[in-house]
């Protein structure tokens, strides 16, 4: 049987999902104080990018964000999620 995520505890993902917030807060909160636009949490870059498509309300745009790393960790995963495929029909 193919269970891509057999190796992940139940709880790994919602706990990562959980640091990932709590990072997000505190580096928009050093960003705040010292006016430092690091990662992108207080504007768009001045230069033209992707993030030009997101929304220009800042939660929007924050989710936004999210949902952009969200798609790019899915992409990374497709060649692991393909090896165990064929892992899978192997034995």
């Amino acid at each position: 049987m193919f269970r891509p995520l057999r190796d992940l505890e139940r709880r790994s993902v919602p706990a990562l999902i959980l640091l990932c917030l709590g990072l997000l807060i505190a580096i928009g909160l050093v960003d705040y104080l010292t006016g430092v636009n690091y990662g992108f949490l207080l504007h768009k870059p001045e230069a033209a990018s992707i993030l030009d498509y997101l929304s220009d309300t800042r939660w929007l745009y924050i989710m936004g964000l999210e949902g952009l790393a969200l798609l790019f960790f899915a992409l990374l995963y497709v060649p692991f999620l393909i090896v165990d495929f064929f892992r899978s029909l192997r034995s």
